[in-house]
């Protein structure tokens, strides 16, 4: 038996799952004609493009950007977020996949009305961070 390799699509679940613990709601694979976003997400009135890359992140943020810039236009929305994952999350124990897909350290690129960072972060984190600007915006502008 040849041994498995975990890709991209592998990682939507727990992303997925770690957004709605933060309130967001979000839909994986979103076909527009020849282009698919990886997570369409949102959150109350706003909306995100998240595009999910495994492999070096010089090529892969840049690779992941470019992506996002063009589905921001089809979905009307400027706010986009790349997650670089390391390579070595290939070969993760399926076990603790979803465990690994969130806390573990990745490269980040975040555009959004909240959020404009290039950073490297545990997922978890940048979740939190972002539900939490959101939250206290809204608050703000509450009467």
């Amino acid at each position: 038996m040849s041994e498995l390799e975990i890709t991209e699509r592998s990682l939507y679940p727990a992303l997925k799952k770690g957004l709605e613990q933060k309130g967001f709601a979000s839909i994986t694979e979103i076909r527009s004609g020849d282009k698919q976003v990886d997570i369409l997400v949102k959150k109350g009135s706003e909306s995100f493009l998240i595009e999910v890359k495994v492999g070096n992140p010089q090529k892969k943020l840049l690779e992941g950007l470019s992506q996002a810039m063009r589905y921001s236009r089809i979905y009307e929305t400027n706010q986009i977020m790349v997650i670089n994952y390391p390579p070595e999350i290939r070969s993760c124990d399926p076990e603790e996949l979803d465990e690994t897909v969130l806390t573990a350290e990745v490269n980040v690129a975040v555009f959004t009305e909240y959020m404009n960072e290039i950073c490297k972060t545990p997922v978890y984190k940048l979740f939190d961070e972002l539900a939490s600007r959101i939250e206290k915006n809204q608050e703000g502008r509450s009467p």
